[in-house]
């Protein structure tokens, strides 16, 4: 998207990764699901320096450097919450090396502005709530557009800012402050919200609120399924208890593991003592509005990369209050134990802590970048995941199938990322959809592979389709089959024009 921008094609998009809103045509206006501040900041990494580095290069320094000021942020609330130099350093590693996050940081992905956004928000409204100017909750306005900007969950820590201003309601008033935050806020937002009403007549298109009603995560992607409460209630209780109860499940620890487990009871102890403290109040509300949020609302999306995506914003904050429950874990020993110098004990478990860190979070980089393979991996290597769509964009360019011919995928963003092709999500309820979207869009050629949904499980064990030829058979990074089908129009023989091709 970014690209094609820079390219002066505008905020369009070429692909549709959903059927939550129409209208369904492409090109269509991007950026009715996804928020867009990620796509502009790549956007003018690559337009300032294009001329100097090629553009996705640009993009790739721009966001090291933006990632360098989350595990700084650590480093500086791990100082002023502990006042320790050790503390502090301690706080930034654990902040770089977290686990799976370790590979992310970098990315052009929204995990860090998102988190930048989120800081810039949280910090001003503690210096709004100890007493500062006005001006902080124009700031922190700001900052909660910024993060709305980035992810359509993020007016969510406004809404913690919120509920530690009523907390607070004793010892501030709290119109101004609304007023001065609202104001940020809008002046954000407002520009957006017009483009959005120009392009698509409501300020708020997308459908994303509709995913609360999802009785799993592929209904995501049915095509003409009506998502609503009343469909969802005659589901009926126990499956939607069920469901909610897995989400809360799932949600922590989605969390925990980016803490990599071993840090959550420091962090509980840290926050614990520290919680008079406004930043750690802001920190803990937001983290609770978020996790409970995202596990009873929006509880499948949350399961599949929403709130892996969110919670980016919180591990600065609390890997800050690690090295603190770290000192009073050793301290507690240490009253037990007379042998133990609880100074030495401290540096001792602190750098075990961190080297630990470094260790697991090296192991998962060289697992998901280098060695990510064999029968019990579930991605292919970072660098190879969609070797088999550059296989297949090499085929229909022998073929002389266009570029602005949509081809039906499941991740259309990544196919139009790797290939340059329009893109299609294949619809999840299965092959009726599949005609009416092909129809649709005339997308004339199917792209099947090990991520499918459940309704084309005996399409893709067998590479047969009904109504739909089989033309290529290759193989994903993995070794797993990939099929591209090529529709039969109605009324033509079933002997295709195209041959079965295997390639190893």
């Amino acid at each position: 998207m970014a690209h094609d921008l820079v390219a002066g094609r505008g905020m369009t998009d070429f692909v549709v990764w959903n059927y939550l809103d129409g209208p369904f045509r492409l090109p269509r206006p991007s950026h009715l699901y996804w928020m867009p501040l990620t796509t502009w900041v790549a956007a003018a990494a690559s337009w300032a320096l294009g001329g100097l580095l090629p553009p996705w290069r640009a993009v790739q320094l721009v966001f090291a450097l933006l990632s360098a000021l989350v595990p700084t942020l650590a480093t500086w609330l791990a100082l002023a919450w502990w006042g320790r130099r050790d503390f502090a350093l301690a706080g930034g590693m654990l902040t770089i090396f977290t686990g799976y996050y370790f590979i992310y940081w970098g990315v052009s992905d929204t995990f860090t502005p998102f988190a930048l956004a989120v800081a810039l928000a949280l910090l001003a409204a503690w210096r709004g709530l100890e007493g500062g100017h006005t001006g902080w909750w124009v700031v922190a306005g700001v900052g909660v557009g910024l993060s709305h900007l980035t992810r359509a969950d993020g007016p969510l820590v406004g809404l913690a800012v919120l509920f530690v201003l009523w907390s607070r309601r004793a010892r501030l008033s709290l119109a101004p402050a609304l007023a001065a935050m609202g104001l940020g806020y809008i002046a954000v937002m407002a520009p957006w919200w017009w483009r959005n009403v120009r392009v698509a007549g409501t300020p708020f298109p997308g459908g994303g609120t509709k995913t609360m009603w999802l009785r799993g995560y592929d209904e995501l992607f049915s095509f003409g399924l009506e998502l609503g409460p009343s469909r969802y209630v005659a589901w009926g209780l126990w499956p939607i208890v069920r469901s909610k109860l897995s989400g809360v499940v799932w949600n922590s620890v989605i969390l925990a593991g980016g803490l990599q487990f071993f840090l959550v009871p420091p962090v509980l102890v840290g926050g614990q003592k520290l919680w008079e403290e406004t930043r750690v109040r802001l920190t803990v509300t937001y983290t609770a509005i978020l996790l409970g949020v995202m596990a009873l609302v929006f509880t499948f999306p949350s399961r599949r990369g929403s709130t892996l995506h969110s919670a980016a914003a919180l591990l600065p904050w609390l890997s800050a209050l690690a090295p603190g429950g770290i000192a009073a874990g050793v301290k507690w020993v240490a009253r037990r134990r007379p042998a133990w110098n609880p100074e030495e004990a401290t540096k001792v478990f602190l750098w075990g802590f961190v080297g630990l860190a470094v260790l697991i979070s090296l192991w998962q980089y060289a697992l998901g970048v280098w060695f990510a393979s064999g029968p019990s991996a579930v991605l292919p290597p970072w660098n190879r995941r969609f070797e088999h769509y550059q296989a297949v964009d090499r085929w229909l360019d022998a073929a002389g199938v266009p570029a602005d011919q949509p081809v039906l995928v499941v991740d259309p963003p990544s196919f139009y990322g790797t290939t340059g092709r329009w893109a299609v999500v294949i619809p999840a309820d299965g092959p009726v959809a599949l005609e009416r979207v092909a129809d649709l869009f005339g997308a004339r050629f199917l792209v099947l592979e090990s991520d499918h949904a459940s309704p084309y499980e005996e399409a893709y064990r067998s590479g047969q389709l009904d109504g739909w030829q089989t033309c290529l058979r290759l193989e994903d990074a993995l070794g797993k089959p990939v099929w591209l089908l090529r529709r039969v129009p109605a009324g033509q023989p079933e002997q295709s024009p195209c041959a079965v091709n295997a390639v190893n």
